[in-house]
Formats: C-alpha cells, structure tokens, sequence
C-alpha cells in the first residue's frame, strides 16, 4: 500500500463503460480456473491409492480434466489481451479484472492440483505438511508475482515481449501437463513399460514434486527475464512453411503424448531462462519502473 499523508483521500472514480467481449474472454479464463478446482475438489484421499482403490483411475480422470481446464483458462487469457489491444479497448480494469481471474486460474487451482497429486494424508505427516506448506507458498507468490506485474508493465503490446519472473501461466502450466501426464501414464504408460511397472516411480515423484513447485513458486518472483513466445512469435510476418511446419511438429507431438509434450515443453520453459539469459539488473536507487499511465493512481 502506498503511504499518504493525514487526511488525504483518493478521488472517488466512477467506472462507465468496459470493454465487452475482452471481458467476457477473462472472465472465461477464471471460470475455466473455478471449475478446474470443482473437478479436483472430486477427488477423494482414499482414491488416491492405487492398489486398495477402485475409484483410482476415475480420480487421475477428474485430475486430468481439471489440468485441461487450466490449458483453456491459458487459451482465454492469450485472447483477451490480443483481443483487447485490437480493439484499442486496454484499460486498468482490463488489467485489474485479469489480474483476479489469473489469481484463481494460475494460482489457486494449481495449487489445488498440487495438494492432489502430492503426498497423501496416508504417508508420513512430514511429507504432507510439506505439501500443505508449498500449495500455500504457491499462492502467495502467484498473488505477488501478478500485482508486480500490474505495476511494472504497461498496457501496450512493446511491453510484453519480457517478462521478469517465470509468467503465471507458465508455472501453472508446469503442474497441470503434470496432471495429464499421470493419467497418461496409469492407464498406458510408456514404450516398454506397463502402468503397473511405474508405479514405484510414481510414488517416487509425488514426494518429490512439491520441491519442484516450491522452485517454480520461487522463479515467478525471481528477477530472471523470461521471452513471451506468444507475441515474439506473432510479430511481424513469417515464411509460410515455417508455419506449416511447427504445426505439423505440434500435431504429431501432441498427439502421440500429449501429456509428455505438455511437461516436456512448459517445464523446458521454466528452466531455460536460468542457464540461458541473466536476471534483470535491478534499479538504481531512487528510480522507479515506469508504469503505464491507466495503472497509476
């Protein structure tokens, strides 16, 4: 909160008019977050088991639809900013109204996800409250993370070719391709390995995976820089087959092992900025960053 003197008082603003249809393309991108957290709210601890329960793959089936919802909330937040600046209809409550649904979507369903697909109360409560403590600690930096944002970055599409910090969207990309990969991988598993020869691994992995999200919590309020592939790709134009191609490459990919593709390429993302660019440097003292003139008060 900025400091103000005794007695003074911000000027009452009265919102007149908002931009439809951008609206109505965040306010998608929340209720994909909503229901994501409703589908693994279905989920139940002693269907976690999967060796003493027959509900086990219908569990890993609501986790997987709710990291599908995720993936769609990510579809609606790339279109209602793009959308937005289209229409020339960017504004502070555009921003202020993404900012809450990304809350729910990027912060408070993956970390929902996450309490599912970590440790189960069943095991040692060291572990479990490890987990607790991570979800947690993911939400609190996703709400940091996406208020910096708001602050430091403009409304204009120049502004949003970097990131500092790992993007929201990214991370909670990270944990949802994990979801869909778990389903993948008990119900076909891998070339050469049949669901129930993973499951030791598995296990393995769900105590180690609230470390990895603690990391990636870490990273969304890091100063390292991170490229939005999204609209670097989409700037200016580009050689047709080059396009042809990465959709080809994307099909097969993600049809073959779509989950696979999805870790494979949201979790690269997460760590290829730590050994491939520099944090940012920080401000000289006294400078501070520069703040689009709609997001200041």
């Amino acid at each position: 909160m900025r400091p103000s003197s005794i007695g003074e008082r911000r000027p009452f603003r009265r919102l007149r008019r908002v931009a439809v249809i951008p609206a109505l393309f965040t306010i998608a991108n929340g209720v994909c977050g909503f229901a994501a957290i409703i589908m693994a709210s279905r989920i139940h601890a002693e269907d976690l088991n999967p060796t003493a329960s027959e509900n086990f793959l219908q569990a890993m089936w609501f986790l997987t639809i709710a990291g599908w919802l995720i993936f769609a909330g990510m579809i609606f937040d790339v279109l209602d900013g793009r959308v937005a600046r289209m229409y020339g209809a960017a504004s502070r409550f555009g921003a202020e109204l993404d900012s809450l649904c990304d809350v729910v979507t990027f912060g408070v369903a993956p970390a929902f996800l996450l309490l599912k697909m970590g440790p189960t109360p069943f095991d040692h409560w060291i572990f479990y409250r490890v987990l607790f403590v991570t979800s947690t600690l993911y939400v609190v930096c996703t709400i940091v993370r996406l208020a910096r944002f708001n602050v430091e970055t403009g409304l204009d599409a120049d502004s949003h070719r970097y990131f500092r910090g790992l993007p929201s969207p990214a991370a909670a990309g990270c944990l949802a391709s994990v979801a869909v990969f778990r389903y993948e991988l008990h119900t076909t598993g891998m070339p050469g390995l049949e669901p129930a020869a993973l499951l030791p691994y598995l296990r393995v992995f769900a105590h180690i995976l609230p470390f990895l999200a603690a990391g990636i919590a870490v990273l969304m309020v890091s100063n390292v820089r991170y490229p939005h592939f999204v609209n670097q790709s989409l700037r200016g134009r580009r050689p047709f087959r080059m396009l042809v191609t990465a959709l080809l490459l994307v099909a097969v990919i993600v049809v073959a092992l779509p989950g696979f593709a999805l870790v494979l390429a949201f979790w690269s993302y997460a760590t290829y900025s730590l050994f491939r660019r520099r944090p940012l440097p920080a401000l000289p003292s006294g400078q501070t960053p520069a703040i689009h003139p709609e997001l200041r008060t």
